[in-house]
Protein backbone atom coordinates (compact mmCIF):
# COMPACT_ATOMS: atom_id res chain seq x y z
CA UNK A 1 0.00 0.00 0.00
CA UNK A 2 1.22 3.32 -0.61
CA UNK A 3 1.44 6.07 1.82
CA UNK A 4 -1.65 8.14 2.41
CA UNK A 5 -0.52 11.75 4.83
CA UNK A 6 -3.25 13.88 6.07
CA UNK A 7 -2.17 17.15 7.66
CA UNK A 8 -4.63 16.75 10.18
CA UNK A 9 -3.84 20.44 11.64
CA UNK A 10 -3.49 19.66 15.34
CA UNK A 11 -1.10 22.77 16.20
CA UNK A 12 1.43 22.15 19.55
CA UNK A 13 2.69 25.04 21.12
CA UNK A 14 5.84 24.67 23.00
CA UNK A 15 7.28 28.13 23.84
CA UNK A 16 8.01 29.84 20.17
CA UNK A 17 8.21 26.86 18.81
CA UNK A 18 4.69 25.63 16.29
CA UNK A 19 4.14 22.45 14.57
CA UNK A 20 2.02 20.05 12.92
CA UNK A 21 1.48 16.33 13.53
CA UNK A 22 1.16 14.56 10.08
CA UNK A 23 0.01 11.08 10.15
CA UNK A 24 0.53 8.42 7.44
CA UNK A 25 -0.96 5.13 6.97
CA UNK A 26 1.71 2.73 5.91
CA UNK A 27 -0.31 -0.43 5.36
CA UNK A 28 -1.94 -2.76 7.67
CA UNK A 29 0.57 -4.63 10.16
CA UNK A 30 0.42 -7.99 10.76
CA UNK A 31 -0.47 -7.61 14.69
CA UNK A 32 -3.77 -5.31 13.42
CA UNK A 33 -6.72 -6.74 15.47
CA UNK A 34 -9.34 -4.46 14.93
CA UNK A 35 -11.76 -3.59 12.22
CA UNK A 36 -11.70 -0.34 9.25
CA UNK A 37 -13.34 1.31 11.93
CA UNK A 38 -12.28 0.93 15.10
CA UNK A 39 -8.76 0.73 13.57
CA UNK A 40 -6.70 -1.07 17.19
CA UNK A 41 -3.38 -2.25 17.08
CA UNK A 42 -1.93 -4.53 19.60
CA UNK A 43 1.88 -3.38 19.42
CA UNK A 44 4.31 -5.87 21.00
CA UNK A 45 4.80 -4.59 24.70
CA UNK A 46 7.46 -2.10 24.94
CA UNK A 47 7.19 -1.21 21.40
CA UNK A 48 6.84 1.85 19.49
CA UNK A 49 3.13 1.69 18.14
CA UNK A 50 3.57 3.69 15.75
CA UNK A 51 6.57 2.16 13.37
CA UNK A 52 3.84 1.84 10.15
CA UNK A 53 3.03 5.69 10.88
CA UNK A 54 5.01 8.53 8.92
CA UNK A 55 4.60 10.89 11.81
CA UNK A 56 6.53 14.38 10.99
CA UNK A 57 6.92 17.72 12.70
CA UNK A 58 6.33 20.48 9.87
CA UNK A 59 7.98 23.59 10.21
CA UNK A 60 7.15 27.23 9.58
CA UNK A 61 8.63 28.64 6.24
CA UNK A 62 12.69 29.39 6.37
CA UNK A 63 13.58 32.74 8.13
CA UNK A 64 16.93 34.07 7.70
CA UNK A 65 17.69 34.34 11.51
CA UNK A 66 16.37 30.76 12.00
CA UNK A 67 18.08 28.69 9.63
CA UNK A 68 18.58 25.55 11.85
CA UNK A 69 15.76 23.33 11.74
CA UNK A 70 13.98 25.39 13.79
CA UNK A 71 12.20 23.15 15.85
CA UNK A 72 15.65 20.80 16.91
CA UNK A 73 15.88 22.41 20.74
CA UNK A 74 12.16 20.66 22.12
CA UNK A 75 13.30 17.25 19.90
CA UNK A 76 14.77 15.64 22.93
CA UNK A 77 11.42 16.56 24.81
CA UNK A 78 8.88 15.57 22.51
CA UNK A 79 10.20 12.80 19.96
CA UNK A 80 10.28 9.93 22.17
CA UNK A 81 7.07 10.29 23.95
CA UNK A 82 4.90 11.67 20.75
CA UNK A 83 7.18 9.55 18.08
CA UNK A 84 7.77 11.64 15.92
CA UNK A 85 10.33 9.89 13.24
CA UNK A 86 10.24 12.84 10.23
CA UNK A 87 10.49 16.33 10.08
CA UNK A 88 9.80 18.28 6.62
CA UNK A 89 11.52 21.58 5.91
CA UNK A 90 9.81 24.49 3.40
CA UNK A 91 11.89 25.73 0.42
CA UNK A 92 10.11 29.11 0.74
CA UNK A 93 8.91 28.94 -3.01
CA UNK A 94 6.92 32.29 -1.86
CA UNK A 95 10.17 34.39 -1.79
CA UNK A 96 11.66 32.57 -4.71
CA UNK A 97 14.49 30.59 -2.03
CA UNK A 98 17.16 32.30 0.28
CA UNK A 99 20.24 33.82 -0.11
CA UNK A 100 21.61 31.09 2.27
CA UNK A 101 20.03 27.68 0.98
CA UNK A 102 19.92 28.96 -2.80
CA UNK A 103 17.74 31.14 -4.98
CA UNK A 104 14.63 30.13 -7.98
CA UNK A 105 16.49 29.89 -10.94
CA UNK A 106 20.46 29.88 -10.02
CA UNK A 107 23.25 27.71 -9.61
CA UNK A 108 23.97 26.46 -6.51
CA UNK A 109 27.66 27.82 -4.85
CA UNK A 110 29.58 24.62 -3.65
CA UNK A 111 30.85 27.12 -0.83
CA UNK A 112 27.44 28.30 0.66
CA UNK A 113 24.87 26.86 -0.45
CA UNK A 114 25.57 23.37 -0.47
CA UNK A 115 27.29 23.34 2.92
CA UNK A 116 24.68 24.90 4.70
CA UNK A 117 21.84 23.02 3.56
CA UNK A 118 23.48 19.76 4.24
CA UNK A 119 24.41 21.41 7.67
CA UNK A 120 20.80 21.32 8.21
CA UNK A 121 20.31 18.07 6.91
CA UNK A 122 22.95 17.37 9.42
CA UNK A 123 20.60 18.19 12.24
CA UNK A 124 18.14 16.00 11.17
CA UNK A 125 20.35 13.09 11.12
CA UNK A 126 21.56 13.62 14.29
CA UNK A 127 18.61 13.57 15.21
CA UNK A 128 17.52 10.28 13.85
CA UNK A 129 14.75 11.51 11.99
CA UNK A 130 13.85 11.59 8.40
CA UNK A 131 13.68 14.74 6.11
CA UNK A 132 11.30 15.66 4.32
CA UNK A 133 12.88 18.63 1.86
CA UNK A 134 11.28 21.50 -0.06
CA UNK A 135 13.91 22.64 -2.40
CA UNK A 136 12.98 25.95 -4.29
CA UNK A 137 14.71 24.77 -7.58
CA UNK A 138 12.17 21.20 -7.75
CA UNK A 139 9.21 22.63 -5.91
CA UNK A 140 8.90 26.14 -8.31
CA UNK A 141 9.56 23.86 -11.12
CA UNK A 142 6.27 21.91 -10.13
CA UNK A 143 4.41 25.21 -9.97
CA UNK A 144 4.54 25.58 -13.57
CA UNK A 145 1.19 25.39 -15.00
CA UNK A 146 0.16 23.50 -18.40
CA UNK A 147 -3.76 23.19 -19.27
CA UNK A 148 -4.43 21.15 -22.96
CA UNK A 149 -7.78 21.39 -24.32
CA UNK A 150 -8.94 18.60 -26.30
CA UNK A 151 -11.23 18.53 -28.81
CA UNK A 152 -14.36 16.07 -28.57
CA UNK A 153 -17.25 14.87 -31.16
CA UNK A 154 -20.40 15.43 -29.35
CA UNK A 155 -20.15 18.60 -26.51
CA UNK A 156 -18.30 16.56 -23.92
CA UNK A 157 -17.86 17.54 -20.93
CA UNK A 158 -15.72 14.28 -19.61
CA UNK A 159 -13.13 14.05 -22.51
CA UNK A 160 -9.28 14.41 -21.06
CA UNK A 161 -10.78 15.19 -17.56
CA UNK A 162 -13.23 17.44 -19.14
CA UNK A 163 -10.48 20.30 -20.54
CA UNK A 164 -11.96 19.78 -24.02
CA UNK A 165 -13.72 22.01 -26.64
CA UNK A 166 -17.73 21.14 -26.44
CA UNK A 167 -18.10 22.67 -30.10
CA UNK A 168 -16.48 21.67 -33.12
CA UNK A 169 -17.13 22.36 -36.87
CA UNK A 170 -19.27 19.54 -38.42
CA UNK A 171 -18.01 16.68 -39.79
CA UNK A 172 -14.25 18.19 -39.11
CA UNK A 173 -13.54 15.52 -36.61
CA UNK A 174 -11.18 12.69 -37.31
CA UNK A 175 -8.20 10.74 -36.53
CA UNK A 176 -4.60 11.23 -38.09
CA UNK A 177 -2.46 8.17 -36.69
CA UNK A 178 -3.07 8.11 -32.38
CA UNK A 179 -4.27 11.68 -32.90
CA UNK A 180 -7.73 12.97 -32.40
CA UNK A 181 -7.97 15.67 -35.21
CA UNK A 182 -10.38 18.27 -36.63
CA UNK A 183 -9.29 18.47 -40.52
CA UNK A 184 -11.20 21.29 -42.64
CA UNK A 185 -11.13 21.09 -46.24
CA UNK A 186 -11.81 23.89 -48.49
CA UNK A 187 -14.51 23.03 -50.68
CA UNK A 188 -16.02 20.15 -48.02
CA UNK A 189 -16.49 22.83 -45.12
CA UNK A 190 -17.48 26.35 -45.24
CA UNK A 191 -14.82 28.97 -43.15
CA UNK A 192 -16.28 29.40 -39.66
CA UNK A 193 -15.80 28.33 -36.35
CA UNK A 194 -13.44 25.33 -35.77
CA UNK A 195 -13.72 24.85 -32.11
CA UNK A 196 -15.07 26.97 -28.82
CA UNK A 197 -16.16 26.89 -25.72
CA UNK A 198 -13.94 24.80 -23.26
CA UNK A 199 -15.73 23.31 -20.15
CA UNK A 200 -13.32 23.03 -17.47
CA UNK A 201 -12.08 26.60 -17.72
CA UNK A 202 -11.55 28.04 -14.57
CA UNK A 203 -7.40 27.01 -13.98
CA UNK A 204 -6.06 30.08 -15.49
CA UNK A 205 -7.91 32.62 -13.16
CA UNK A 206 -8.45 30.38 -9.54
CA UNK A 207 -5.03 31.11 -7.90
CA UNK A 208 -4.35 35.01 -7.52
CA UNK A 209 -3.55 34.24 -4.38
CA UNK A 210 -0.80 31.68 -4.17
CA UNK A 211 2.26 30.04 -5.40
CA UNK A 212 0.81 29.18 -8.64
CA UNK A 213 -0.13 32.64 -9.49
CA UNK A 214 -2.07 32.91 -12.66
CA UNK A 215 -1.82 36.65 -13.18
CA UNK A 216 1.80 36.42 -14.87
CA UNK A 217 2.09 35.59 -18.99
CA UNK A 218 0.05 32.36 -20.80
CA UNK A 219 1.58 31.45 -23.65
CA UNK A 220 -1.11 29.97 -25.65
CA UNK A 221 0.10 26.68 -28.73
CA UNK A 222 -2.26 25.93 -30.92
CA UNK A 223 -1.05 22.32 -32.12
CA UNK A 224 -1.58 22.22 -35.83
CA UNK A 225 0.16 20.89 -38.84
CA UNK A 226 -0.91 22.13 -42.82
CA UNK A 227 1.14 21.29 -46.05
CA UNK A 228 4.29 22.06 -45.63
CA UNK A 229 4.58 23.59 -49.19
CA UNK A 230 2.43 26.58 -48.11
CA UNK A 231 4.88 27.97 -46.30
CA UNK A 232 7.05 28.79 -49.71
CA UNK A 233 4.19 28.64 -52.02
CA UNK A 234 1.42 30.96 -50.34
CA UNK A 235 3.40 32.31 -47.11
CA UNK A 236 0.67 35.05 -46.40
CA UNK A 237 -2.28 32.51 -46.62
CA UNK A 238 -4.49 32.93 -43.65
CA UNK A 239 -5.04 29.23 -42.15
CA UNK A 240 -6.70 30.32 -38.28
CA UNK A 241 -7.35 33.11 -35.75
CA UNK A 242 -7.26 32.44 -32.36
CA UNK A 243 -9.59 34.20 -30.53
CA UNK A 244 -9.02 34.70 -26.79
CA UNK A 245 -11.96 35.79 -24.30
CA UNK A 246 -11.64 36.40 -20.75
CA UNK A 247 -13.78 36.03 -17.77
CA UNK A 248 -16.50 38.37 -18.99
CA UNK A 249 -16.84 36.94 -22.69
CA UNK A 250 -14.74 39.99 -23.96
CA UNK A 251 -12.77 39.66 -26.64
CA UNK A 252 -9.44 40.41 -25.72
CA UNK A 253 -6.80 38.94 -27.97
CA UNK A 254 -7.08 38.01 -31.55
CA UNK A 255 -4.14 36.73 -33.02
CA UNK A 256 -4.04 35.56 -37.40
CA UNK A 257 -2.01 32.37 -38.29
CA UNK A 258 -0.53 32.12 -41.41
CA UNK A 259 1.30 29.51 -43.63
CA UNK A 260 4.43 31.76 -42.97
CA UNK A 261 4.14 31.56 -39.84
CA UNK A 262 4.19 27.64 -39.03
CA UNK A 263 8.93 27.97 -40.07
CA UNK A 264 10.86 27.70 -37.34
CA UNK A 265 13.84 30.22 -36.71
CA UNK A 266 15.57 28.49 -39.24
CA UNK A 267 12.89 28.95 -41.77
CA UNK A 268 12.07 25.72 -42.42
CA UNK A 269 8.80 23.68 -41.77
CA UNK A 270 8.48 20.52 -42.54
CA UNK A 271 4.67 19.62 -42.47
CA UNK A 272 4.57 18.08 -38.79
CA UNK A 273 2.87 18.95 -35.89
CA UNK A 274 3.44 22.13 -34.05
CA UNK A 275 3.17 24.23 -31.30
CA UNK A 276 5.11 27.35 -31.43
CA UNK A 277 5.14 29.86 -34.46
CA UNK A 278 7.29 32.39 -35.50
CA UNK A 279 6.06 35.76 -35.74
CA UNK A 280 7.51 39.03 -37.65
CA UNK A 281 10.58 40.86 -35.26
CA UNK A 282 10.20 37.67 -33.17
CA UNK A 283 7.49 39.41 -30.96
CA UNK A 284 5.32 36.61 -29.80
CA UNK A 285 1.46 37.40 -31.01
CA UNK A 286 0.28 34.07 -28.58
CA UNK A 287 0.80 35.63 -25.34
CA UNK A 288 -1.91 36.73 -23.11
CA UNK A 289 -1.86 38.33 -19.47
CA UNK A 290 -4.09 36.42 -16.35
CA UNK A 291 -4.28 39.58 -14.72
CA UNK A 292 -7.65 40.08 -13.28
CA UNK A 293 -7.40 44.22 -12.53
CA UNK A 294 -7.16 44.95 -16.62
CA UNK A 295 -9.54 44.43 -19.38
CA UNK A 296 -6.72 42.75 -20.91
CA UNK A 297 -6.34 40.29 -18.80
CA UNK A 298 -8.23 36.65 -18.74
CA UNK A 299 -9.83 37.13 -15.35
CA UNK A 300 -10.90 40.36 -15.78
CA UNK A 301 -14.39 41.07 -13.89
CA UNK A 302 -14.32 37.79 -12.33
CA UNK A 303 -16.65 36.94 -9.30
CA UNK A 304 -14.74 37.02 -6.00
CA UNK A 305 -16.92 34.04 -4.99
CA UNK A 306 -15.41 30.85 -6.60
CA UNK A 307 -18.90 29.17 -6.51
CA UNK A 308 -20.01 31.81 -8.65
CA UNK A 309 -17.49 31.10 -11.08
CA UNK A 310 -19.60 27.72 -12.77
CA UNK A 311 -21.99 29.91 -14.27
CA UNK A 312 -20.29 33.00 -15.15
CA UNK A 313 -16.95 32.65 -16.40
CA UNK A 314 -16.61 33.23 -20.18
CA UNK A 315 -12.91 32.29 -20.55
CA UNK A 316 -12.54 30.84 -23.87
CA UNK A 317 -9.60 30.08 -26.38
CA UNK A 318 -11.74 29.84 -29.93
CA UNK A 319 -10.13 28.63 -33.28
CA UNK A 320 -11.60 30.23 -36.38
CA UNK A 321 -11.25 28.70 -40.02
CA UNK A 322 -10.38 31.21 -42.68
CA UNK A 323 -11.89 28.16 -45.33
CA UNK A 324 -8.25 28.76 -47.62
CA UNK A 325 -6.52 26.06 -46.18
CA UNK A 326 -6.39 22.44 -45.37
CA UNK A 327 -5.31 22.14 -41.88
CA UNK A 328 -4.72 19.45 -38.97
CA UNK A 329 -5.74 21.15 -35.38
CA UNK A 330 -4.85 18.72 -32.98
CA UNK A 331 -5.72 20.61 -29.08
CA UNK A 332 -5.03 23.87 -27.81
CA UNK A 333 -1.94 24.26 -25.33
CA UNK A 334 -1.01 27.24 -22.81
CA UNK A 335 1.76 27.49 -20.66
CA UNK A 336 2.57 29.97 -18.01
CA UNK A 337 5.66 31.29 -17.81
CA UNK A 338 7.54 28.46 -15.44
CA UNK A 339 5.94 26.24 -17.52
CA UNK A 340 7.39 27.68 -20.99
CA UNK A 341 10.66 26.93 -20.24
CA UNK A 342 10.51 23.92 -18.22
CA UNK A 343 9.83 22.44 -21.25
CA UNK A 344 12.58 23.82 -23.29
CA UNK A 345 14.81 22.25 -20.97
CA UNK A 346 15.86 25.52 -19.51
CA UNK A 347 15.62 24.24 -16.06
CA UNK A 348 17.25 20.57 -16.26
CA UNK A 349 20.72 21.75 -14.81
CA UNK A 350 19.05 23.08 -11.64
CA UNK A 351 16.98 20.11 -11.30
CA UNK A 352 20.42 17.96 -11.76
CA UNK A 353 21.94 19.73 -9.14
CA UNK A 354 18.88 19.24 -6.19
CA UNK A 355 19.36 15.56 -7.49
CA UNK A 356 23.41 14.98 -7.45
CA UNK A 357 24.14 16.77 -4.29
CA UNK A 358 21.36 16.13 -1.86
CA UNK A 359 19.48 12.65 -2.61
CA UNK A 360 22.05 10.75 -0.92
CA UNK A 361 22.30 12.41 2.08
CA UNK A 362 21.42 10.01 4.96
CA UNK A 363 18.17 12.24 5.89
CA UNK A 364 17.06 12.33 2.65
CA UNK A 365 13.47 10.64 2.95
CA UNK A 366 11.88 12.79 -0.16
CA UNK A 367 11.61 15.90 -1.88
CA UNK A 368 8.38 17.74 -1.18
CA UNK A 369 6.28 20.26 -2.83
CA UNK A 370 3.43 21.87 -1.63
CA UNK A 371 0.24 21.69 -2.93
CA UNK A 372 -0.46 20.74 -5.97
CA UNK A 373 -3.35 21.71 -8.33
CA UNK A 374 -4.62 19.99 -11.71
CA UNK A 375 -2.53 22.59 -14.22
CA UNK A 376 0.90 21.75 -12.45
CA UNK A 377 0.31 17.93 -13.36
CA UNK A 378 2.60 17.96 -16.93
CA UNK A 379 5.51 20.39 -15.13
CA UNK A 380 5.40 17.51 -12.08
CA UNK A 381 5.76 14.56 -14.77
CA UNK A 382 8.73 16.52 -16.93
CA UNK A 383 10.66 17.12 -12.98
CA UNK A 384 9.86 13.43 -11.88
CA UNK A 385 11.52 11.99 -15.01
CA UNK A 386 14.09 14.15 -15.01
CA UNK A 387 15.05 13.71 -11.29
CA UNK A 388 15.21 10.25 -12.21
CA UNK A 389 16.87 10.23 -15.30
CA UNK A 390 20.21 9.33 -13.57
CA UNK A 391 21.39 6.40 -10.95
CA UNK A 392 20.12 8.16 -7.92
CA UNK A 393 16.45 7.48 -8.22
CA UNK A 394 15.05 9.75 -5.41
CA UNK A 395 11.77 9.51 -3.70
CA UNK A 396 9.72 12.71 -4.72
CA UNK A 397 6.12 13.74 -2.45
CA UNK A 398 3.66 16.45 -3.03
CA UNK A 399 0.48 17.91 -0.92
CA UNK A 400 -2.85 18.48 -2.46
CA UNK A 401 -5.10 20.46 -0.85
CA UNK A 402 -9.03 20.00 -0.92
CA UNK A 403 -9.35 24.37 -0.67
CA UNK A 404 -7.58 24.74 -4.22
CA UNK A 405 -8.80 22.10 -6.22
CA UNK A 406 -12.71 22.88 -5.03
CA UNK A 407 -12.08 25.82 -6.81
CA UNK A 408 -10.70 24.68 -9.78
CA UNK A 409 -13.21 22.26 -11.75
CA UNK A 410 -16.95 22.52 -12.62
CA UNK A 411 -17.11 18.90 -12.06
CA UNK A 412 -16.31 19.19 -8.51
CA UNK A 413 -15.45 15.11 -8.29
CA UNK A 414 -12.26 15.65 -10.14
CA UNK A 415 -9.58 17.55 -8.22
CA UNK A 416 -7.13 15.56 -6.28
CA UNK A 417 -9.04 12.46 -7.33
CA UNK A 418 -7.50 12.75 -10.90
CA UNK A 419 -4.26 14.26 -9.61
CA UNK A 420 -3.22 10.94 -7.67
CA UNK A 421 -4.30 8.78 -10.65
CA UNK A 422 -2.29 10.84 -13.07
CA UNK A 423 0.70 11.29 -10.78
CA UNK A 424 0.17 7.59 -9.09
CA UNK A 425 2.75 9.14 -6.17
CA UNK A 426 3.78 6.34 -3.50
CA UNK A 427 4.02 9.10 -0.80
CA UNK A 428 1.25 12.79 -0.54
CA UNK A 429 0.10 14.73 1.62
CA UNK A 430 -3.86 16.10 1.96
CA UNK A 431 -4.45 19.23 3.14
CA UNK A 432 -7.69 18.94 4.74
CA UNK A 433 -8.69 22.51 5.28
CA UNK A 434 -12.30 24.02 6.15
CA UNK A 435 -12.94 25.37 2.72
CA UNK A 436 -15.42 29.01 4.23
CA UNK A 437 -18.70 29.79 2.30
CA UNK A 438 -17.39 33.44 2.06
CA UNK A 439 -13.66 33.02 1.57
CA UNK A 440 -12.29 35.87 -0.86
CA UNK A 441 -9.49 35.31 -3.31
Amino acid sequence: MKNFIIKMFVILTLSTAVFLIVIGFKGIPENYVGDENTALFSPASGSNPHTDFINAIFNAHYKPEEHKLHVSPWLNYIKDSLYFNSVQVYGGAQSNGSQRYGMFGQTLDTGSHVPNRKGLMDSVSDNQLKGIYSRINIEKMCYGQRLEYEISSAGSTTINDGFCYQNVMSNSYTTDGNRTVLRPVPGTHSAGMLCENIYENFQHTDLYDFVQNDTGTWFVKPVMKIDSSLVDTDPFKEIVKIIITNYLGDTISTPIIRARNFRDANNNYNGSYIDKYKFDLDVDSLQILGRNDIPEGLGYGISPFYWEWEANSKIDFKVEWFGQAEVWFDKMRVDDEIANQLFKGEFDPFIDEEVNYFTSHSSNYAFFTDELVYSNIPCVKYVKEKMNSGSFNPKFTFATSNYLNIRGFKNDNSASRIVLQKLNPELFFFDAYCVMQYSFL
